[in-house]
């Protein structure tokens, strides 16, 4: 529970394809149970009538051919089964590509509807004064510095950083999972931060 806690707050596509992935295990095992039970059952029979013959000390030839074209006919009807359920297999196959291209398509704008409102959660934490935790606040001012973003950030960022050194030190030290997508803004950033920090 715990792991799909952490699943759930910290990555909810991936959670949406492991189900995904789990729906088509599922699924193939229903398939493959419904392709194998008949031929199994069908041996058991096959080899119930063997024994019987083999108990009968002189067996009726009428009986073998019954029973002959009775093995015959399940075999055929199985064989139609079979065909039957790859030609539904098939349809079932296009149909599941097609939900799961919408599906794909539906996580992409989720995450990308993410993004955007992370990035107007982390400002806000940044900018909002009367928020308690200047320890979280510090962290998104450098989460924001990893998507990019300046401006009026970078200046906000002084005035919390020069009021609060020592918090900065920690938060600048600590490891922390970014996706840093200008390497070289980033950098720079952090040494300018760090060189006011240590500065004065």
């Amino acid at each position: 529970m715990d792991i799909i806690k952490y699943i759930i707050s910290k990555d909810l596509p991936a959670l949406i394809t492991i189900i995904v992935i789990l729906c088509i295990l599922v699924f193939e095992t229903i398939v493959l149970a419904r392709i194998f039970l008949p031929i199994w059952f069908s041996r058991k029979d096959t080899q119930g009538e063997k024994m019987k013959s083999i108990n009968n000390k002189q067996p009726n030839k009428a009986c073998s051919y019954s029973l002959q074209t009775r093995h015959e006919k399940r075999l055929e009807k199985i064989e139609r089964m079979l065909e039957e359920d790859v030609t539904e297999r098939k349809i079932r196959q296009a149909e599941f590509d097609e939900k799961l291209r919408g599906i794909n398509t539906s996580i992409k704008e989720l995450a990308d509807r993410t993004d955007d409102v992370s990035r107007g959660t982390l400002e806000n934490m940044v900018f909002n004064d009367d928020h308690p935790s200047i320890f979280n606040r510090l962290k998104a001012l450098r989460r924001l510095i990893a998507m990019d973003v300046n401006g009026r950030i970078c200046d906000k960022g002084y005035k919390l950083i020069l009021a609060n050194k020592e918090t900065w030190k920690d938060v600048s030290s600590m490891s922390m999972n970014l996706d840093i997508k200008n390497k070289e803004y980033y950098e720079k950033t952090m040494r300018d931060f760090n060189r006011l920090v240590y500065a004065n």
